[in-house]
């Protein structure tokens, strides 16, 4: 499903806040595609791990991801990224942030038309705005 312009910079602005929680204003791919949260928790874990039928924006990052643990507990970090947002509330509905060698192989493309949401200018810091 292709999806607007209008509704392409929801789910950026939803990306942005996200990325600097986890300390990356500036991730160097972004690719989003229209699912659903039991075929893209399937394509992520693999047959038989499902979520819910309702229609999912799956994001999928490249980037150095770090988020200090909180109350002292212990920090998070990887160099991908997948996000569930939720289109009706546009809301970051569940994610996972993995290093470099536990990326699952997954390929957006055969979930749907894949939107790229990183090019110029798109996300602060980029220094190709």
């Amino acid at each position: 499903m292709l999806v607007d312009e209008g509704e392409l910079e929801r789910v950026r602005a939803v990306v942005r806040s996200w990325v600097l929680e986890w300390s990356d204003p500036d991730p160097w791919e972004v690719r989003m595609v229209v699912t659903t949260g039991d075929a893209g928790m399937a394509a992520l874990y693999g047959p038989g791990v499902g979520s819910v039928p309702e229609v999912r924006y799956l994001v999928v990052l490249r980037g150095m991801f770090l988020k200090r643990g909180e109350d002292g507990g212990p920090d998070r970090s990887g160099e991908w990224a997948a996000l569930f947002l939720n289109p009706v509330c546009m809301r970051v509905a569940g994610y996972t942030v993995r290093p470099l060698d536990a990326i699952p192989e997954l390929r957006l493309e055969d979930l749907g038309p894949v939107h790229h949401l990183d090019g110029p200018g798109q996300f602060r810091g980029r220094g190709d705005a």
